[in-house]
């Protein structure tokens, strides 16, 4: 686990994930964004996704989509960053 340096900063509302290439951010962004959905009762609708590449939104939008539609629940908005 030493390859990994990931950095996260939360306070009340909000968190922040830095990470290098290849540190399976989408997998751990899923995982906490279904955490907060089906564990914790969170709506959907209240969270927002920023992510820096179309390549990495529509993944995490699939990822999340295959676990929130059999339940019929709604999906958090995903969003891209753009300079």
């Amino acid at each position: 686990m030493d390859d990994i340096k990931t950095t996260i900063h939360e306070d009340a509302t909000n968190d922040q994930m830095l990470a290098d290439p290849g540190t399976d951010k989408t997998k751990t962004l899923t995982c906490c964004v279904l955490s907060l959905i089906l564990q914790y009762n969170v709506d959907p609708e209240t969270i927002l996704l920023l992510i820096f590449t179309r390549l990495a939104a529509a993944r995490l939008k699939d990822k999340i989509k295959k676990v929130l539609k059999p339940l019929g629940k709604a999906k958090p908005q995903v969003s891209i960053i753009r300079p």
